[in-house]
């Protein structure tokens, strides 16, 4: 089963906050993208051509649920399916 991190960002030019949502295929990876994204805030590019920070406000990881299969890109569903379905076994 794969697993997903929700990622809630704060950014100033939004008026709000920004929710990314990015699927791995090991718990390990999605814990890792968590470390990566907090190391340093998020930079967004004025108009003006100066850059605004932005911030992780909240980030989680789960496994995905059975009827989330479509959040995973058609050519990656594989890695969500167990064994038995794939070659057609039980």
């Amino acid at each position: 089963m794969g697993w997903l991190l929700t990622i809630v960002l704060v950014m100033p030019l939004t008026g709000g906050d920004v929710e990314f949502r990015m699927w791995f295929s090991k718990e390990s990876y999605c814990t890792f993208a968590i470390e990566k994204f907090s190391e340093k805030p998020f930079m967004q590019r004025l108009p003006n051509g100066s850059e605004a920070p932005g911030a992780v406000k909240r980030a989680t990881c789960r496994e995905l649920a059975k009827d989330e299969e479509a959040l995973v890109p058609n050519h990656l569903r594989w890695k969500v399916k167990p064994l038995g379905e794939l070659f057609g076994g039980n």
